[in-house]
């Protein structure tokens, strides 16, 4: 494909590839593990993430959820498991909360992975705080992706699955009208509380996140460097 273009129509082509790349796993011989969520960015972080370049009328509002993403794979080896980046001692934390008899997350993770589905989930617990602290450990359900083509599953089909398989899913919302009002609420919020997801038609995800929440992050990011 020859360098990457700093700038103009290419650059951006680029940009755009790289997005749909983020997290990709592959097999050893070459066949696509996972296709997890490609990469997203918070409200007027980017030209496309101002609020004129955004369809409002058709996006729900989605709680973000403080935690760690978590995908299923199916692995010659060890068969179903769930991943990260790798399979991570965070991973294996929601592995034994829920790959256990008796729980519905195996026919939830193990039946659109055969169909080539991804579900893709969240693990919220007080074994791995981030910021916002959980009062329990749960595994929700975000979104379900396809593989091959990158697309994603209306939310009202992730809300049915996740209701068959008696798992919780990610609450999502209409907009509300005075949504100038709603956005200032949420960026006003305290760092012990959640912001919130947009959720386009497209299932990409715009972020929006409180003031307080990105002061905490951003003064964790610089205790982690220091460390």
């Amino acid at each position: 494909m020859g360098s990457n273009p700093a700038h103009g129509e290419k650059a951006e082509a680029f940009a755009r590839l790289r997005r749909k790349c983020r997290g990709l796993k592959f097999h050893r011989d070459g066949r696509l593990m996972a296709r997890p969520f490609h990469k997203s960015f918070n409200l007027f972080e980017t030209e496309e993430t101002q609020l004129h370049a955004l369809p409002l009328a058709e996006a729900l509002a989605i709680e973000k959820l403080a935690g760690s993403m978590i995908y299923p794979a199916l692995l010659p080896e060890d068969g179903l498991v769930l991943m990260m980046q790798w399979r991570s001692s965070i991973a294996r934390q929601a592995e034994a909360h829920v790959l256990v008899p008796g729980k519905a997350y195996k026919d939830l993770c193990r039946t659109p992975l055969v169909q080539g589905l991804l579900p893709v989930l969240k693990w919220c617990s007080l074994q791995q705080r981030i910021i916002v602290a959980r009062p329990e450990d749960r595994l929700v359900l975000l979104a379900v992706r396809h593989q091959a083509d990158g697309h994603y599953l209306p939310h009202v089909e992730v809300e049915a699955l996740a209701r068959i398989h008696g798992i919780p899913s990610v609450q999502a919302k209409p907009l509300p009208a005075d949504f100038d009002a709603w956005l200032a609420r949420i960026r006003a919020l305290p760092t012990s509380r959640e912001s919130a997801v947009l959720l386009l038609p497209s299932g990409e995800q715009v972020k929006i996140k409180s003031e307080a929440y990105i002061r905490s992050h951003q003064a964790m990011e610089m205790l982690r460097r220091e460390e």
